[in-house]
Formats: structure tokens, C-alpha cells, sequence
């Protein structure tokens, strides 16, 4: 573990092609997790599409996908911000605790990513903008006291898994078709159930960081193990419940097998949740199953869009 902070913090000393100071907010916004909700608009856009016949421009498609990896950008902002007495001792790599920028200038970037994708959202659509602006107050409410989610155990993940998972899938949906229909809900739901259980995959590189900050995090209050058990339901169900709902014919027959790795993937993101004092954390900020998390949304969100389109 120690080896990774080493060569994270090293790396803005070493830095060449980018100024330290602009690699501060680069690390800050933390782009590799902006990749989820830009494709996942797009793939959203495409799965309504699919399932309705109706299409949306191109540059409200791009927009759209912008704006939510927007919003995702400034709630990581915020979280920084927010985890500064946590991040001292557990990611210590991170550009606040390394003093490249303050935590106020991160609320300030954080702020005013929200107040553009908020702007931006209101001129694509009308439904767009009520969905962002959901996604803008449970992200806010999560980082932010008195509230704070983060603070309140397993309502910390239903805080996270509302917005990133239902919600802008929904919101993507809204882009081309009536976000009112059932099916947008369902399909955003199987992936709210799924980052339920797999965002505590998240808190196990947090111990002792979040015990010192008074954080207590499911992986705190009942240790790593029971937490992945406690977990595995809420990992399993989505991809049960995907291929129900193609035995039904409620989507489309292909569901079946897509449900099918989609519980594939569940148990996989459990099983390194379980062994997780096997893993190796030295290639990424987080644990393997973390990244597997969000390989699986990967999954649900292309699954979906292949299953309507063929």
C-alpha cells in the first residue's frame, strides 16, 4: 500500500507534459470515473432508441453525455473536498492532502461544474433538467453536513447508487423518449440495486482513514468480510431479476442471457470483495473489486443497448 502513495505522490514532482498545478484539478475531477457516466448517457440514449423508435440530435446526445460526466466530475471535486481528514491518512496522493490545491478552491470547481451542467441541462429538455437537478441535490447531500450521507452507513450507498445508477439512466432516456413509461425505471433500478451492495468495495482501501474523520462505513461497523456477504444479494439480484424479465417477455427475450452475465459479474464482484486481503492494490487508487464494479455497469449499460437495438 505504502508503494502506491509513494509513486502517486511522486508523480507531481516528476511531471512534465502538465503543469503540477493543472494536474491538481485533472486528479481532482478523477477522469477515469467520468468514463461511466458519459458512455453510460449515450448507451442509455441508444437503449430508448432502441426500445421506442424515436431519436434525439447528435449534439444533444454529446451534451447530454458531457453534462452527467459534469455532474459526476463536480460531486468528486466535492468529495475531496469533504474527505480532506479522511484522504490525509488513506490517500494521502491526493492533490488537497499533497497541498497542490486547497479544499476551497476544490468546492469552488465543484460548485461551478454543478452551475454549468445545470444551465446545460436546462436547454436540452425540460425532463433533463428535473433529472439533473435530483442527481445535483443527492450528490450535494451526500458530501455535504448537516446532511451527509456518507456519515449514515449502508444510506451512504443508496445516496450513491440513486443518481449514478437510476437516475441518469433515466435521465439519458428522457434525452429521446417519456421518462414516465415503467420500463426507463426498471432497467435504471436493476443498477441502483447492484451499487447498493458493490459501492462498499470502495471503503475498504478507507479504514483507517474513515475511523479516524468518525466515517463509519458498512466495512467499518461489521469488517470486510461480513460486509461483502451482507453485500451479495443486492450483487446477485439484478442479474436474477434481468433474466426474469426476459422470460416474461417485459424486455426483450435476449434479456435472459444478459441477465446471465450480468449475475456472472455480481458474483465475480463479490468474490474479490470477499478475498479482498488477496488483492492487489498497487495499479489502481481503489480495490480490483472496485474496478469490477465499474466493468459490471459497463456490462448492464451496453447489455441494454444491444438488447433493444437487435
Amino acid at each position: 500500500m505504502s508503494r502506491i502513495r509513494y509513486s502517486m505522490k511522486q508523480s507531481y514532482a516528476e511531471t512534465r507534459w502538465m503543469p503540477v498545478r493543472l494536474r491538481g484539478f485533472v486528479d481532482l475531477v478523477r477522469p477515469f470515473t467520468l468514463i461511466a457516466p458519459f458512455l453510460g448517457c449515450v448507451l442509455g440514449i441508444l437503449a430508448a432508441t432502441g426500445a421506442t423508435g424515436q431519436t434525439a440530435p447528435w449534439t444533444d446526445i454529446l451534451y447530454a453525455a458531457i453534462t452527467l460526466a459534469m455532474v459526476n466530475a463536480a460531486s468528486n471535486a466535492l468529495n475531496q473536498a469533504s474527505d480532506v481528514a479522511s484522504d490525509t491518512i488513506s490517500k494521502p496522493y491526493r492533490p488537497i492532502p499533497q497541498g497542490i490545491i486547497t479544499a476551497e478552491e476544490a468546492r469552488f470547481v465543484a460548485y461551478t461544474l454543478y452551475a454549468l451542467a445545470l444551465f446545460r441541462s436546462g436547454t436540452i429538455s425540460e425532463w433533463f433538467a428535473v433529472l439533473m437537478l435530483a442527481i445535483v441535490v443527492t450528490t450535494i447531500f451526500y458530501n455535504m453536513e448537516p446532511v451527509r450521507f456518507k456519515r449514515r452507513g449502508w444510506w451512504a450507498n443508496v445516496a450513491i447508487a440513486v443518481p449514478r445508477g437510476m437516475l441518469g439512466f433515466v435521465a439519458a432516456w428522457s434525452i429521446v423518449a417519456d421518462p414516465v413509461d415503467a420500463l426507463p425505471w426498471v432497467l435504471g433500478a436493476l443498477m441502483m440495486v447492484y451499487l447498493i451492495g458493490a459501492q462498499n468495495s470502495k471503503d475498504y482501501s478507507d479504514v483507517l482513514g474513515d475511523k479516524a474523520a468518525g466515517i463509519i462505513t458498512p466495512v467499518i461497523r461489521y469488517g470486510p468480510e461480513k460486509t461483502a456477504w451482507y453485500s451479495l444479494p443486492f450483487l446477485l439480484i439484478p442479474g436474477i431479476l434481468t433474466t426474469y424479465l426476459g422470460s416474461i417477455r417485459f424486455i426483450p427475450e435476449a434479456g435472459m442471457y444478459l441477465g446471465a452475465l450480468i449475475l456472472f459479474c455480481g458474483a465475480m464482484t463479490a468474490h474479490l470483495m470477499i478475498n479482498h486481503r488477496r488483492q492487489n492494490f498497487q495499479k489502481l487508487e481503489n480495490s480490483p473489486s472496485w474496478a469490477m464494479m465499474y466493468l459490471t455497469l459497463l456490462v448492464m449499460m451496453l447489455g441494454f443497448a444491444i438488447m433493444y437495438w437487435a
